[in-house]
């Protein structure tokens, strides 16, 4: 009964990392990470003090507001907005830090569907005045791809997603970025485009 105990705690452990996870009060709890199915059906996590613990807190992902497993963190964002001038927001989406420092950039890599809304009403459902999930966001970075990129500015308390799109694109870097800067990068490096972001922004924050 000790080696399989034993055998099944080592099974366990070699899925459990380590990392923090920080609840939506700002505590903040330390250990080794599982990702887990809770019993209600919901994604959540499996918090081991040590890779011997026999009772790992089980936590439910939306209580908290960021977590990092290994080398990687991530925020959750709630009743996000990304793009100020379109009805549209998130009741709850994971991003992943891409890069930190004066500004932080996050890189939403999925979103579920059924959490996206329109005019406060979640997507898929019917009713008058409702926008389908179907509607052209692919400017935005929604497009099949199911990702965008958003930019978070702390000093400013700005929180935006930034646009695919080539035109729209050229209009919110200058939210974040002065423009002797964005002149100066682009002339090393050519015209931004949504890709070069986690390069532009590692740049900025390179600055004195």
């Amino acid at each position: 009964m000790l080696i399989v105990t034993t055998l099944c705690l080592m099974n366990i452990a070699l899925h459990a990392q380590n990392g923090y996870v920080i609840f939506k009060n700002d505590s903040v709890k330390r250990g080794f990470i599982k990702y887990i199915r809770m019993p209600s059906g919901k994604p959540g996590f499996e918090l081991w003090k040590t890779k011997k613990d026999k009772t790992p807190l089980k936590i439910p992902k939306d209580a908290l507001k960021e977590y990092a497993v290994n080398k990687d963190t991530f925020k959750i964002l709630y009743g996000f907005r990304p793009f100020p001038k379109e009805d549209l927001s998130f009741a709850m989406v994971e991003a992943k830090v891409v890069a930190q420092g004066k500004i932080e950039l996050l890189h939403i890599l999925a979103y579920p569907q059924e959490q996206v809304m329109f005019n406060g009403t979640v997507s898929g459902t019917a009713g008058p005045g409702i926008m389908p999930f179907t509607m052209p966001l692919h400017d935005y970075g929604m497009d099949n791809r199911k990702n965008m990129y958003v930019i978070s500015d702390p000093e400013h308390a700005t929180l935006e997603g930034i646009p695919a799109n080539k035109l729209k694109l050229r209009e919110a870097l200058p939210i974040f970025f002065p423009d002797n800067f964005l002149t100066e990068y682009q002339q090393k490096n050519g015209v931004v485009k949504y890709k070069d972001l986690p390069a532009l922004v590692k740049a900025f924050n390179a600055l004195p």
